[in-house]
């Protein structure tokens, strides 16, 4: 079936589109039954009745961690610089370096808006540990993205100076590939950091606190998350890093209308396109 929808891609690139969004519609279907012999089995055989859990599902607020301004300063400064010489070589060598530097301050935008989210976090028994945990983590992410959004800002301005200096193809190529192996360097180590912090804090105490309260009734079919109590838009992911949105929100529900007119639109434009 992937071989078959490989092929026809390559011979119809439209229709990797709707391979695709049929591919995340079947995972969401598979993903929701599966999940519902586990709600039924929690239902019917109490898991959670025996287990003591708190009033309120998060730990006191923490400060969050705050961006790493020098380095985002100097990743604005190399693509503003970018744009002010691109400028007197010409109009139309502007739109990369356009692109790159709204890119970057869209990156800015992202680490301002994480530092400013109250922190909290389902402990599970652990309080202090899921504390630290969260906060070590908080401080390895905005390193990250300011490390990603300085390699970002080199590689297009290398890109866009390129034709200027008229720098070899070959010498293109090296650079492009050593800043593409340089930025990969912060999120390997946002993995390594991450799985040591887990690490860390499953090697706590145990049952040092109350447990976590059993929140699967707020996520419909496992996956979106539906709190109309909570007054957060984004909330924690179940798994792994970063956030998703809240449905229950009204901020959360203008968001997920949008991507669905987004989604519609595509699949619109692409069978228009296979129908001329």
């Amino acid at each position: 079936m992937a071989a078959a929808g490989m092929v026809a891609a390559w011979k119809l690139p439209e229709l990797s589109v709707l391979i695709l969004l049929g591919y995340v519609c079947w995972t969401i279907f598979a993903f929701a039954v599966c999940r519902k012999p586990i709600m039924t089995a929690k239902a019917q055989q109490g898991w959670y009745d025996d287990v003591s859990v708190q009033a309120s599902p998060s730990v006191t607020p923490g400060q969050p961690a705050k961006p790493l301004w020098p380095v985002l300063i100097f990743a604005v400064g190399i693509s503003l610089a970018t744009v002010i010489v691109m400028a007197i070589s010409g109009v139309s060598a502007l739109l990369l370096p356009l692109i790159s530097l709204g890119s970057t301050l869209v990156m800015v935008m992202v680490c301002v808006i994480l530092s400013r989210r109250q922190q909290t976090h389902f402990p599970d028994g652990r309080p202090k540990a899921a504390q630290e945990l969260q906060r070590a983590r908080g401080k390895t992410v905005q390193r990250t993205l300011a490390a990603l959004t300085l390699a970002s800002a080199i590689l297009m301005s290398v890109v866009a100076f390129a034709p200027v200096i008229e720098l070899e193809p070959s010498r293109i190529s090296w650079a492009i590939w050593a800043l593409t192996a340089a930025s990969s360097v912060p999120i390997i180590w946002l993995i390594i950091d991450s799985f040591c912090h887990h690490r860390a804090l499953t090697a706590a105490p145990k049952e040092s606190g109350p447990q976590s309260p059993d929140d699967d009734h707020l996520w419909r079919w496992g996956i979106f998350y539906e709190n109309r109590q909570d007054p957060r838009v984004w909330v924690e992911k179940r798994n792994g890093i970063g956030l998703t949105v809240n449905i229950g929100h009204p901020g959360g529900m203008v968001f997920m209308g949008v991507v669905a007119l987004l989604v519609l639109a595509t699949i619109a434009l692409v069978i228009t396109v296979l129908a001329q």
